[in-house]
Parts: structure tokens; sequence; C-alpha cells
């Protein structure tokens, strides 16, 4: 199991939300003024920073915030969140990362349902679309792409496609060439004339469901899904990873194993993921749309230790009567 260190941020909040903010933010300003040295207040002056070397230390930094704090008999009660930490420019070329683009996804209409049309129906009642038999081009909306003069970029697309430019595919084609799907692209309003700086790219890999979701909707008739929802809870040690069952995938780049939204319109959120190796060699080329963040995904065994670790956390500042007790 490989999990990165991650910075702890403490947030101070008011317990009695009545309270003026200006005196908030000066207590808390007074606080973050006389904090040890190894603590690091954030510009915002509301919070400060913990540094976790290893995830497991996390219990044992929060209980000394409590100690720290435990009689001091001011107005704030405290939140956590979490930060994982990666190497800038080298991150693990084994491990898994979600391929998180900016931007809205490109091949939908101004309803966010889907511009293009499958060959194969897997069921006449549901229409569930089997997502691979694309009727090429793919369709994307022109007012919607916003890429131009750039040599290097990614856009974002609905149920698993992604289109990138030509020069990056070019440079990223020895290594996944193998393990995508590809085909041209074409503005809806003008579908017969492919463009000619970009080209779509599906993964033909999957790399196991996220065990992050359920489906709440089948069809009658065929028993496939037709709404698929998230079921984690919202927490701060939880939301910083995607957790997968994924064996015996060694693609650099893959599908989720199940994707999530509502199969109605033809149109479904379906993650990307990429190796180590193919996101730093992306960042190298400074690929335009490319979130500067990074979302690494890890197996059943890491949300099993996660959730144990964030138990003894919230405990810890729960006995202390430290612990904000409001939504996340």
């Amino acid at each position: 199991m490989e999990l990165p260190s991650l910075d702890i941020g403490i947030n101070f909040v008011r317990r009695d939300m009545n309270m003026n903010f200006d005196c908030f933010r000066a207590q808390c300003a007074k606080i973050c003024a006389s904090l040890p040295k190894n603590w690091k207040p954030r510009p915002d002056g509301l919070s400060f920073l913990l540094k976790c070397e290893a995830i497991a230390d996390a219990p044992s930094l929060c209980n000394e915030v409590a100690a720290y704090f435990i009689n001091d008999n001011n107005e704030l009660s405290l939140r956590y969140e979490a930060f994982p930490k990666y190497l800038k420019d080298d991150l693990p070329e084994s491990a898994y990362f979600k391929l998180l683009i900016g931007g809205d996804e490109i091949d939908l209409s101004p309803n966010n349902d889907s511009l293009n049309e499958f060959k194969i129906l897997l069921c006449g009642q549901c229409k569930h679309p089997e997502f691979a038999s694309l009727k090429r081009p793919l369709l994307v909306n022109g007012n919607r792409v916003k890429h131009k003069k750039r040599k290097y970029f990614i856009l974002q697309c609905s149920n698993g496609f992604r289109v990138l430019s030509k020069k990056l595919f070019e440079e990223l084609e020895n290594d996944i060439g193998d393990h995508v799907d590809a085909g041209s692209v074409a503005y809806y309003e003008n579908a017969n004339e492919a463009l000619d700086d970009v080209v779509w790219i599906r993964p033909k890999i999957k790399i196991g469901d996220n065990a992050g979701k359920y489906v709440e909707e089948k069809c009658c008739v065929c028993g496939l899904p037709s709404i698929v929802r998230g079921r984690l809870e919202k927490r701060p040690f939880l939301t910083c990873f995607d957790f997968y069952e994924y064996l015996n995938c060694n693609a650099p780049i893959a599908l989720s194993g199940n994707w999530y939204g509502n199969i109605r319109g033809n149109c479904v959120t379906w993650d990307v993921f990429a190796s180590g190796k193919i996101l730093n060699k992306m960042h190298e080329l400074k690929t335009s749309n490319l979130v500067k963040e990074k979302q690494m995904i890890c197996g059943p065994d890491a949300l099993e230790y996660l959730k144990n670790i964030e138990k003894r956390v919230e405990k810890i500042f729960a006995d202390a009567g430290l612990l904000y007790s409001g939504r996340f």
C-alpha cells in the first residue's frame, strides 16, 4: 500500500456563529502568532498546517494539537482537512492518478445530453448504449471548445472519451497507443468536416470498480445500471483519494470499471486514470487544461486503513471538546 505524505489543515471555527467576525479574525491572528514553530499559519489567518511525513503519524500530531488547545478558554472549535503531498514533477511511475481536466465536457449539448450516437444498444428497453461503439467522428460543441493556439492540450468529455491535441497524442502514442481506441473529432455544427488538430481517445482497459459508487437503479429488463451514485461519506481523509478494486492492470491509461450519473441522455461521467509515468510526461509538456492537483487511486486496504486513522483523529478532537460538529 503506497500512500503519500500529507499536510493536515487545522481550521478555526466560531462556536457561536453570532460572534462578530472581526473579533473572530483577531482571536485567530493572536493564536497563529504564538503557534509552535513547526505549525505553519496559512495566509487566510484562520488556520494552520501540520506537516505529516507519514499518514500513520496523523493521530499523534493531532493529539499534540488537542493538548495545546484543550485548556485554552476561547470560543473556537477546530475542523481538520487532509492534503496529500506528491513530488511536484516526479510521481511514482507505477501508481495510478485520476486524469483531472479543467473545463466543461465538450461533447454535450446545452441541455447536457450527448451529441453522439452509438452503433450498439445493449438493451432495447433502457437504450443503454455500448459506449465503445461510437458512430465516428466524435461530435463536440464548438461553443465549449477553448483550446486554440496551444500546442499540447487535453479536453474533457463524457462517457470515457477525452480529446487531445494531435501534438500531445503524438508525444504519448508510443506509450498509450495500444491501450486506447482513437479517432477523429468534428464540430456538431459541421459534422462532416473533421478537425485536423485534435483526436479523441478512450481507454480499452478498465481498472476495476470504484468502491465509492453504488447502483441506485437498474433496468427492469436487462439488469444493467441506469443510475449510479456516490456512497462514501465526504470525510477529509477519504476525499483525497479514489478507492478501487484493481487487479492485474498494468496499462498506462485505463477507465474506471464503473461510471456514475444517469444513463438517460446517453451521457455519464466515466473517470480516466493515467500512470504516474504518463502524468509526469504530460506535466513536463505543460499540457493545457490538465489540473495541477493530483488524486491517487488506492485499493480497498487503503480505504479501511484511512477510515481507521480518521476515526482516531476525530476521537482525539471530540474527547478534547474541540471538534467542530457541523458539516464539512
